[in-house]
C-alpha cells in the first residue's frame, strides 16, 4: 500500500499481481506537485494478449508524469492533453520484442485547494465517485464494444461474448476526452482496473460505498482489497482518494 496525505486529502494505492501471471501488467502512480497544489493519480492496465503488458502500463504512468512535469507554461487542461498525447507517441514507437504495446489509462488531476479535478479515461479501467449521498457513481464510460463470437470446445461449438477495446494508449488513432468535476468534504474518488472492480461484482458497490463512513480509511481499504484479491481473476489495481 502506498499512501499520501495532507490537510486536504488522503490517498491510498495498491497493485496486486494475479498469481498465475509472471509479471504484473497493471501499474499506478500517485504524484504530488505541491507548488501547484495538484496531485496526479494514474491507474493503467497493460492489455493482455499484447506484448510486454507490464511495460505498457509502466510507460502510461511514468511517461505521463515526465511530460507533464516539463510543460508548466500552458493551461492545465492543455498540459494534461499534451502529456498524454506525447506518452501515446512514445508507446507507439516502441519496437523489437515489445512492439505493439497497449494500455488503458485512468487519470485524475486533482486541484486540492479548490476541490476540483480533471479526469481522462481510455479503455476499460474506470473512475468512480462515492458521493455524500452514499452512492457509487461511475464517472467514466468504457471504451469497449461487445461481440458474439463462436468458439469450439471439447463440448462442441458455443457462443461467447467478447469485449474489444475501442480506445487505449498504443493506438495511432488514440482519442483524448477530458472531463471536469468536483468533490465535497468526505467524498471519495476510486480509480480501478477491470481486475479490481470485477473481482467480486456482486458486492463491489456495497463494499466501496461502505468506505464513506470509514474512520481508518487505510485499514478498511486494505481489508477490502484482501477480500477482492481472494476472488481476483486478473491483476488488480486501485487508487482511492478522500477529501477530508
Amino acid at each position: 500500500m502506498i499512501s499520501f496525505a495532507n490537510k486536504s486529502i488522503e490517498v491510498y494505492g495498491t497493485s496486486i499481481k494475479y498469481f498465475q501471471k509472471e509479471k504484473n501488467g497493471d501499474n499506478f502512480i500517485i504524484r504530488d506537485f505541491p507548488e501547484e497544489k495538484i496531485i496526479v493519480l494514474i491507474v493503467a492496465d497493460g492489455i493482455s494478449g499484447q506484448p510486454c503488458d507490464w511495460l505498457a502500463s509502466e510507460m502510461a504512468c511514468f511517461k505521463f508524469i515526465e511530460h507533464f512535469s516539463f510543460s508548466k507554461s500552458v493551461p492545465l487542461n492543455e498540459r494534461m492533453k499534451d502529456a498524454v498525447v506525447s506518452t501515446n507517441k512514445e508507446i507507439c514507437q516502441i519496437d523489437g520484442k515489445c512492439s505493439g504495446l497497449a494500455s488503458t489509462i485512468s487519470l485524475v488531476m486533482y486541484e486540492y485547494e479548490q476541490n476540483k479535478f480533471q479526469a481522462l479515461n481510455a479503455g476499460d479501467s474506470r473512475i468512480y465517485k462515492i458521493t455524500n449521498r452514499k452512492e457509487l457513481v461511475l464517472l467514466t464510460k468504457d471504451d469497449a464494444t461487445k461481440l458474439l463470437q463462436e468458439v469450439v470446445t471439447s463440448m462442441g461449438k458455443r457462443n461467447i461474448v467478447q469485449s474489444y477495446l475501442t480506445n487505449h494508449l498504443g493506438r495511432s488513432d488514440f482519442k483524448v476526452n477530458i472531463q471536469e468535476g468536483s468533490i465535497e468534504k468526505g467524498e471519495l474518488l476510486l480509480l480501478a482496473t477491470d481486475g479490481f472492480y470485477d473481482a467480486r461484482k456482486s458486492s463491489f458497490s456495497e463494499r466501496t460505498i461502505s468506505l464513506y463512513n470509514s474512520i481508518n480509511l487505510e485499514k478498511d481499504y486494505s481489508a477490502m482489497i484482501d477480500i477482492l484479491e481472494f476472488s481476483a481473476k486478473d491483476d488488480m489495481t486501485g487508487v482511492l482518494l478522500r477529501q477530508k
